[in-house]
């Protein structure tokens, strides 16, 4: 089976206290549905605040569903991670924003770059997928990580996406906005 593939690199700012500075690129990848399996990757966009006083690194890598299959009765799972390293050390707090193409967190929306066809899917913070990752509104949660150091913490985004879901085949995506406040 064949996979086209696009990357695309996503500028973010690190936000100090009232001006920007920092500039750093996140690297955000979206592979393409063949049939009806999907292959999907790649939808966190990072904007970073802190206080000036500490200085934090963050790295990503994409939440990767794997196949899909509309006929599948069973949700498909995926995983990718974001990558914390503060000196000093620093208590870190990650909010992911709403769906652009549904303006919710239920669903969020990923949406086929031909047709007019969307996937639900959501992402969560542990993988029972219960409770989802947002901003701390409408039901959702914040995770929050304390005294993290230089040792480049690695921290879990767990995806799920619904079952039976009879979609076109084709890109699907979604960019997402990962705030980390430390």
């Amino acid at each position: 089976m064949n996979v086209d593939s696009e990357d695309e690199l996503i500028q973010s700012k690190h936000k100090g206290d009232d001006m920007f500075s920092n500039n750093s690129l996140i690297s955000l990848r979206t592979l393409r549905l063949c049939g009806n399996k999907l292959f999907f990757s790649g939808l966190l966009v990072l904007l970073l605040t802190s206080p000036s006083y500490a200085g934090c690194t963050v790295s990503s890598t994409s939440v990767n569903f794997g196949n899909y299959d509309f006929l599948s009765p069973a949700a498909d799972t995926g995983t990718g991670s974001i990558t914390i390293s503060c000196s000093p050390k620093a208590n870190v707090k990650i909010a992911i924003g709403a769906s652009s193409n549904s303006g919710t967190f239920f669903p969020r929306r990923m949406e086929n770059s031909v047709f007019t066809d969307t996937l639900d899917y959501n992402l969560y913070t542990s993988a029972a997928t219960i409770q989802v990752w947002g901003d701390g509104t409408d039901g959702t949660t914040t995770a929050n990580f304390f005294n993290v150091g230089r040792n480049n913490t690695p921290i879990i985004v767990y995806g799920k996406i619904a079952p039976l879901q009879n979609v076109s085949a084709g890109y699907y995506s979604e960019q997402l906005v990962v705030t980390i406040t430390y």
